[in-house]
């Protein structure tokens, strides 16, 4: 926590410091259920289980206990991965913003759209025939399209094609264009006196997203009591069951939340196909919509005017 507030991470500071505050909740609940069971009275109600009895009071409470123990793990496992994740996805996120246009670097949109079979380069038919001993000039290639640029027109192509990198990249740099530069926001940038070449659209998009992170690992108190009443509701159903039929109940519980959070991924996708701006279909188009307008050129930009 202290290497992270030093180096100016505050958020990530904030989510240990909620991991910790969930462990320590949790650590004060599995110290109550210890005493308790030690303390129960030994003329405790008895449950039959074949041919033997148990208390049935010590073995709920260290059932648990031994729950609470693994939701302890899970906890700190669900902490960790989702803040390394969120450090991953903020690099990335400034990757796009850093991206150029135009250019031969091979992380360049132009360099990208070629190997993704958009566009080709190709020397210009005005320019004379180049001499095979000589480097070819730059300024006397052109690019040609050889296929449009699209988002996807079915749910199967949209989730196939938003695997590739050169996808997510026009995405990101989409929206923020039309963050930066047009509509509502834009215009609410600019009666604020922000100027854009000033502007991280990526550390405005950390930021946002490690409030998300802090809200997912410090779980509310409403949110702990939701979860009891569903588990409890499920465990009563189970429990009134026979063996077999509990198991099938368990099952199609598990069953059931996997198809809910499968529905909440695609529904989440398709928001935000619905929300990103739509750029031209001719790649051509793209690279002069977004050139000029990576971090490094609106900030020189910015300090030579």
């Amino acid at each position: 926590r202290k290497k992270l507030k030093a180096s100016g991470d505050f958020t990530g500071g904030e989510i240990l410091d909620a991991l910790f505050r969930e462990i320590t909740i949790l650590g004060f609940i599995g110290l109550l259920l210890f005493v308790l069971t030690h303390l129960l009275p030994e003329d405790s109600p008895l449950i039959s289980l074949g041919a033997d009895e148990y208390n049935i009071l010590p073995e709920t409470f260290e059932y648990v206990h031994m729950a609470t123990f693994l939701l302890l793990v899970v906890l700190l496992f669900q902490g960790f991965a989702v803040l390394k994740i969120s450090r991953e996805t903020a690099e990335t996120w400034a990757d796009y913003e850093s991206t150029r246009a135009f250019g031969t670097n091979p992380l360049s949109m132009e360099s990208l759209l070629i190997s993704e079979g958009y566009l080709e380069r190709r020397v210009s038919s005005e320019s004379p025939a180049p001499d095979s001993n000589l480097a070819l000039d730059e300024t006397k290639m052109e690019l040609r399209m050889l296929k449009p640029f699209t988002y996807g027109g079915t749910v199967v192509e949209r989730a196939s094609l938003r695997r590739k990198y050169i996808h997510k990249l026009i995405m990101w740099r989409a929206v923020r264009h039309g963050f930066l530069f047009e509509g509502a926001q834009s215009k609410l940038l600019a009666s604020e006196g922000v100027i854009p070449g000033l502007f991280s659209f990526e550390v405005f998009l950390e930021q946002q997203l490690s409030q998300i992170v802090l809200s997912l690992v410090e779980v509310d108190v409403l949110t702990w009591f939701y979860a009891l009443l569903l588990v409890a509701l499920v465990t009563l159903i189970c429990l009134s069951l026979e063996s077999v039929n509990g198991q099938v109940m368990q099952c199609i519980s598990c069953w059931a939340l996997a198809a809910i959070a499968f529905a909440f991924d695609i529904i989440l996708e398709e928001d935000t196909y619905e929300l990103t701006p739509q750029v031209p279909n001719d790649p051509r188009q793209i690279l002069r919509m977004f050139s000029g307008t990576s971090i490094q050129m609106i900030r020189r930009a910015s300090f030579l005017d």
